[in-house]
């Protein structure tokens, strides 16, 4: 199968990579050379090219397994067109997809699959594996925890990485090369992004994940990829004819934003009177009110390093050992950034500035609508996979035996509770539940489920529940119950993948657990003397397999001393708020970094001003400064009081506060404070956000067409309505308080809105109106509202899309000016938003007017 210079180049990677398999080199060695054949160039190309936690993470069995299924699919399958070898190696037999929990699971999507693509092209065969997906899952918002294409196939649904995931697996189970493509973040709008790329007819074509569609390379999210600063995909060969944005010795990067979007050339130089080598230069985007690492390069002897980069605003923070300097950089003006390290520092004086992050610019041309008939083939397909999905998830409950299992324990409802919210793990959870039954453990063992994540209960088989449940029960007198349930029994960390690693961590410590056990202090001092990853690792691994190999970054030395902690016996955490790893002792946690008995008191952050801030991440952000990097601080659940302030206990140092207003232009305003802490002070913060000026809070976004229909049912374009004079296009769900609201809100200015030259066009999913008597109300009082009902899929959602506004949330309201174009858009009831549109209409009717 493959030709001599890619087995002598993969046999060379190999050797020069042996080096890095820690602690197992010597037994891949011997197993390794029992292969032959194209066996031996597989296997010599996982182990030469994998993720270094990967090596002592996965069994040298399964991964011989799925190369040799992989190996086969060349005589099980015939697209009729040849695929190059490299592709072949990177895209349909490597054992990863992404960043999943591997497992042998290609056999399985293979015997599913393999009639739907028979006597299919490669392009037809890819979409009948996406309608197959759809039917099986969709998206739900899981958090990025370990998980397993399996895992997510049995949750019935996941994110978007996770769903992309799923796909790519299954498109290499049947042959067809495919890859997870993502952004790390957007510019121009919140959150991120993943989709999937297969190859055919020798190029790549990109296909929403896991929702069928009748098209190929023209999904809603094409206008957004064209205006991404950067797109990746990862590989472990490095690909021809691609730009590989990074490639350390088993990380390799491929930038793909050239296929997607207007890209540019950047270069940086840092010098320090000579050339600076070895500095990391993070690429921050800012999503939200958060500085986003995106991408990290290394200066090369030169000082230099550079990359392919969309056109918009980027921070770049550059450091070596713990100091740093930072810039703003647009790189629509500027192809080049001189970093002198000489301003460099290990910490920031206080001060607050402003400044403005620009996105690329809007990409409405690379937005291609369906046609009606485009639009309901695809409605069929969706509806025909909500059908399929319905009808597996009534499967997946097995009534008889939850029956069984309720009658054993004495709370019903909480049982069958935790059986649905398994979903397609209903028989693990079942036989958990079944395992070492005891009268007196029974309701702790459904305390222990509840503490997982339904991501978790769907993704954890009944071996690793038992492994954590029996080897914590010793320790269950000596703690308060919460503090054990949460902090010892607890078989989630961080984001690392549940494992039983308890039973394997005392066999692994052998002679050093008698003394490790006696301190947490000397346990941490321990694992401090255990060498460190060179390079940074995207996967994360178990507890037991960065104990195994001695390979793990500074994250997984942190997982690992709390799970060690825990099976010793000791409640042990990663902080909430900064990430560091903590262990309960004489009433309280502790840092690992600090004796009880020196511990420094923390100070004491009071901030003001919470009602204008409600989410985190998105209205601002707080981050504390560690050995020369911002590390934001995990304030999601930060609950704020009735008088609007949040009080926070922080260990002394440097901080630094941002809140951030995006504009309808897309533009995000910021201001940014930097401020100190110190032990046993307090200090007092008023969060303040931009005030926009009427030209930075209205824009002029091209509106796309799309279909609405009167009370008549004709139907009508919404450019052809709303293209001569101003217009307010409200998207309402009825029945519902906001909606009520606004209705209320508008009757109230009426007078004032009535003299305006708009329309108004309330748009409904259905009629009739007399479901909603508010709505017949404000239709009675407000004569000049236009009433129209609109497919929400194909109207509201592509509107959310494109303004990166939250899902869901209604009423989406749009003031659109002559063009017609975008001036203004949000969702959710928002109390200042009549007065804000009178405000822009009026400057609307002026501008019109001159």
């Amino acid at each position: 199968m493959f030709t001599d210079p890619l087995k002598l180049m993969i046999h060379r990677r190999f050797l020069d990579g042996i080096g890095d398999l820690g602690l197992c080199e010597d037994e891949i060695r011997e197993k390794i050379d029992r292969c032959t054949g194209d066996l031996l160039t597989v296997m010599e190309f996982y182990y030469g090219s994998m993720p270094m936690k990967d090596v002592g993470e996965y069994d040298f069995e399964l991964l011989r397994k799925i190369a040799e299924f992989g190996l086969s699919l060349e005589q099980k399958t015939d697209w009729g067109e040849p695929i190059p070898e490299d592709i072949r190696l990177n895209y349909v037999l490597n054992y990863r997809a992404d960043l999943e929990w591997v497992e042998n699971s290609r056999a399985f999507f293979y015997q599913a699959l393999q009639d739907r693509v028979r006597g299919k092209d490669l392009f037809q065969a890819a979409l009948a594996v996406n309608a197959w997906c759809a039917e099986h899952v969709e998206y739900k918002p899981f958090p990025a925890t370990g998980f397993s294409p399996i895992g997510i196939l049995k949750a019935g649904g996941g994110n978007s990485r996770q769903l992309s995931t799923l796909e790519v697996t299954a498109l290499r189970s049947v042959g067809i090369p495919a890859r997870v493509v993502f952004t790390p973040a957007w510019a121009h709008r919140e959150h991120g992004l993943c989709w999937v790329e297969f190859w055919a007819q020798g190029s790549w074509h990109f296909i929403e994940a896991c929702r069928p569609g009748p098209l190929i390379n023209q999904n809603w999210f094409a206008g957004n990829a064209a205006r991404a600063m950067f797109l990746f995909t990862s590989a472990f060969l490095p690909p021809a004819e691609e730009e590989v944005i990074f490639c350390g010795k088993r990380t390799i990067l491929v930038n793909v934003l050239n296929r997607y979007a207007v890209g540019k050339r950047l270069s940086l130089t840092v010098t320090e009177g000579g050339p600076v080598a070895g500095v990391v230069i993070d690429f921050e985007i800012l999503n939200g009110s958060e500085l986003h690492p995106a991408l990290s390069l290394v200066t090369d002897e030169t000082g230099s390093a550079s990359l392919t980069i969309g056109c918009g605003s980027i921070h770049i923070h550059a450091r070596k050992g713990d100091r740093f300097v930072e810039a703003f950089v647009h790189t629509g003006e500027s192809d080049h950034v001189a970093l002198d390290f000489s301003q460099a520092a290990r910490e920031e004086p206080s001060y607050k500035k402003e400044f403005v992050m620009i996105p690329p610019k809007d990409a409405a041309e690379f937005f291609i609508p369906l046609t009606d008939i485009q639009r309901a083939n695809a409605r069929g397909e969706n509806e025909w996979a909500a059908q399929a999905r319905k009808e597996v998830l009534a499967r997946q409950f097995k009534e008889e035996e939850a029956k069984a299992l309720v009658a054993r324990y004495n709370q019903p409802a909480r049982t069958l509770n935790l059986l649905s919210r398994a979903k397609g793990n209903f028989d693990e959870i079942n036989r958990f539940l079944l395992a070492f039954f005891n009268a007196d453990t029974r309701t702790l063992k459904l305390d222990f489920l509840e503490t997982l994540s339904d991501c978790d209960l769907c993704n954890t088989n009944a071996a690793v529940l038992n492994d954590h449940f029996q080897t914590s029960l010793p320790f269950r007198e000596r703690y308060d119950y919460e503090l054990y349930l949460k902090n010892l029994m607890n078989p989630r960390i961080a984001e690392e993948p549940i494992t039983a690693y308890r039973s394997g961590i005392i066999a692994q410590l052998g002679a050093h657990a008698g003394i490790l056990r006696k301190d947490p202090r000397l346990l941490w001092k321990y694992i401090r003397e255990i060498p460190c990853l060179t390079e940074p690792s995207l996967y994360n691994a178990s507890p037991l397999s960065m104990l195994k190999t001695g390979l793990m970054d500074e994250t997984g030395r942190r997982i690992l001393f709390v799970a060690i902690c825990r099976t010793f016996g000791y409640p042990a955490r990663l902080n909430p708020v900064d990430r560091s790893a903590e262990y309960f002792f004489n009433g309280s946690f502790h840092s690992v970094n600090e004796k009880p008995s020196r511990r420094v008191p923390n100070a004491n952050l009071i901030l003001s001003g919470g009602s204008r801030f409600r989410v985190y991440r998105r209205h601002w952000t707080l981050a504390v400064l560690k050995d020369g990097s911002y590390h934001t601080l995990n304030l999601d659940g930060a609950s704020w009081s009735e008088n609007g302030e949040l009080e926070l206990s922080l260990r002394p140092g440097c901080y630094r506060l941002i809140t951030a207003v995006r504009g309808v232009n897309e533009n995000l305003y910021c201001i940014k404070t930097v401020f100190q802490l110190k032990s046993g002070e307090s200090e007092r913060l008023e969060l303040k956000c931009h005030n926009l000026r009427p030209e930075e809070e209205t824009g002029c976004v091209p509106l796309a067409p799309f279909r609405l229909h009167d009370m008549h049912f004709r139907s009508e374009m919404v450019n052809e309505i709303v293209k001569d004079q101003p217009a307010v296009l409200i998207w309402f769900q009825e029945n519902t308080p906001d909606t009520d609201r606004l209705l209320l809100h508008f009757i109230s200015l009426r007078s004032v809105i009535s003299s305006l030259n708009c329309k108004v066009l309330l748009i409904l999913p259905d009629y009739p109106l007399q479901k909603d008597p508010t709505v017949a109300f404000a239709c009675r009082e407000l004569p000049f509202i236009e009433i129209y009902s609109a497919d929400f899929d194909d109207t509201a959602q592509l509107l959310v899309n494109r303004f990166g506004l939250e899902q869901g949330l209604y009423p989406l309201t749009l003031i659109v000016r002559p063009g017609p174009c975008v001036a203004y858009a949000c969702a959710g009831y928002d109390e200042e938003f009549p007065e804000r549109m009178i405000d822009i209409l009026k400057r609307t009717d002026e501008s019109i007017v001159d």
